[in-house]
């Protein structure tokens, strides 16, 4: 069963996400800001992260750098409600497996 980690710090957006890829047989972890999100990292190897692009504690591309330099080998999907194209491309230049735009279906 895939695990994915989704740092977000909106509850219920989280929330609707977990139920949709555990119905998916996806084994979903929820963290809401960066030190929760290190601390499942340390814990935990995940075959991806989807993490917000504006977290209250910290930025999103230094968050994708953090997970890229302690887990090389997980995806990560870099996801905001305010995209930008110079925001992509230097999540891209920086691993990012892809970059999406909220809301999403």
């Amino acid at each position: 069963m895939p695990k994915i980690l989704i740092i977000e710090d909106d509850a219920a957006f989280c929330q609707m996400l977990q139920r949709f890829l555990g119905r998916h047989d996806h084994e979903v972890i929820i963290t809401f800001n960066a030190p929760e999100a290190k601390e499942a990292l340390k814990k935990e190897v995940f075959d991806l992260v989807v993490t917000d692009l504006r977290l209250p504690d910290f930025d999103g591309i230094r968050m994708l750098s953090h997970i890229k330099e302690t887990a090389p080998t997980t995806q990560v999907i870099v996801m905001t409600g305010y995209a930008e194209v110079g925001t992509a491309v230097s999540a891209m230049k920086k691993g990012a497996y892809d970059y999406i735009s909220k809301p999403f279906t």
